[in-house]
């Protein structure tokens, strides 16, 4: 029996909740000697568990009900993504429309929808790598060769905009309404961990035409979004993914694809991800082949909310992965995409030819 002065952070919660006046929010049930919210009490509802205030958070009610009955609580990180007028909400009490926003309180005003359709953001998203900075507390980069690719973990910043929204009927997936709006509403803006590769040279420049790269690199990231809670045990909310393609205006050859951590810096996902890159792969190639459709659906490439980004390029995802993974090279072109990786992380050239003529001793001197 402890001590009548012991005081534990627990025992002061457990005393505050049965406390007196109007703060009470718990009983004590005499009958089974355990502790019960009060009747019509939900703490949970107030919980965020990727680590957001719930002073943030918003609320998700229904209009035509007095007093206004909370249907969902969102939180504020990332909401403006989940709730715009005009999109739709499947709860226990129904199926719902958002029909006004309101900023100040943030509350969100919903009506009853009969239709079976679902909406889905357009949205677009900007990624900058933080340089490594102690000071700041930005962790070095690290990186790792994987097969054919070389894998990046670092800290990333990250600004998600939404530009308007698509409704599709739930059966048939044809989209019944578009909307686009005049200016782009920021969802959110941080910094989070990520995880990153480039596309090799072979996928980019010769295997995938230049005008299914794109499609064929979204069909990837979309599918890796999908499948990363089978290694790192979490909800698809909790990563997402962002692509750069080839620009000659950025000064930019190659195609690269992101994975970060949507909480705001991270809370070890992205390390999970960096660890487990290779399963990843292997997963999300598996799906591709295993899939009975033709070209590309829901349940492979075009899986997740930028699914429509992704077309019907699920042939040169394929090409894609297998050129990740570098399924299609022989022990030759794995030795050259090794010597490739390691010279890149010299800083040593990597033109073809020249790449041709370093030998294996320079090679070796280079990674000492």
């Amino acid at each position: 029996e402890l001590p009548q002065s012991f005081k534990s952070p627990l025992h002061l919660a457990v005393k505050r909740a049965l406390g007196g006046n109007n703060k009470r929010t718990c009983v004590f049930n005499l009958t089974t000697k355990t502790i019960e919210c009060l009747p019509g009490l939900y703490p949970h509802r107030l919980v965020m568990l990727r680590g957001v205030q719930s002073d943030e958070s918003w609320t998700l009610t229904d209009a035509t009900s007095e007093p206004h009955r909370i249907l969902e609580k969102f939180e504020g990180h990332r909401a403006m993504s989940r709730l715009y007028v005009g999109c739709i909400h499947l709860v226990r009490e129904g199926q719902f429309m958002v029909r006004k926003l309101d900023h100040e309180n943030r509350i969100a005003y919903a009506t009853a929808y009969d239709k079976l359709e679902a909406t889905t953001t357009r949205e677009r998203t900007e990624v900058v790598i933080i340089s490594p900075d102690a000071k700041q507390g930005v962790e070095e980069i690290l990186s790792k060769r994987v097969r054919a690719t070389r894998v990046f973990l670092g800290s990333l910043h990250v600004i998600e905009r939404v530009n308007g929204f698509i409704r599709k009927d739930h059966y048939t997936g044809k989209v019944v309404h578009e909307e686009m709006w005049a200016k782009p509403v920021v969802s959110a803006a941080f910094s989070t961990r990520a995880v990153w590769f480039d596309l090799p040279d072979e996928v980019v420049h010769r295997r995938v035409a230049l005008d299914a790269l794109k499609e064929a690199t979204v069909g990837v990231q979309n599918m890796c979004v999908g499948l990363v809670g089978s290694i790192a045990m979490c909800d698809t909310r909790d990563i997402a993914g962002a692509s750069i393609f080839p620009s000659s205006e950025a000064g930019y050859g190659g195609a690269r694809i992101f994975l970060y951590d949507t909480t705001p810096h991270g809370i070890g996902l992205a390390e999970k991800v960096y660890e487990n890159i290779e399963a990843l792969w292997n997963k999300s190639l598996r799906t591709v082949v295993e899939c009975a459709c033709e070209s590309g659906c829901p349940s492979c490439i075009q899986a997740g909310p930028k699914g429509r980004d992704a077309g019907f390029a699920k042939k040169h995802s394929k090409v894609v992965l297998e050129g990740i993974l570098g399924t299609w090279m022989d022990s030759a072109g794995l030795e050259k995409a090794s010597r490739q990786a390691t010279l890149e992380e010299k800083g040593l050239t990597t033109h073809p030819r020249a790449l041709e003529e370093i030998t294996t001793a320079q090679l070796e001197g280079a990674t000492k």
